[in-house]
């Protein structure tokens, strides 16, 4: 989480989030990508 709200707090903020190993997935909710949860977010979201 941002230590301040301030421009530069976000622009140190987001240089952090880019060394992370991390992942989006449409309704992902935060949650580990599995294949278990992929094939449950395809019956939700088919398209």
């Amino acid at each position: 989480m941002m230590s301040n709200f301030t421009n530069s707090g976000l622009v140190a903020y987001c240089k952090t989030a880019l060394t992370k190993n991390t992942a989006y997935m449409w309704g992902g909710l935060f949650r580990t990508i599995t294949p278990d949860y992929i094939n449950q977010l395809k019956e939700i979201y088919p398209k």
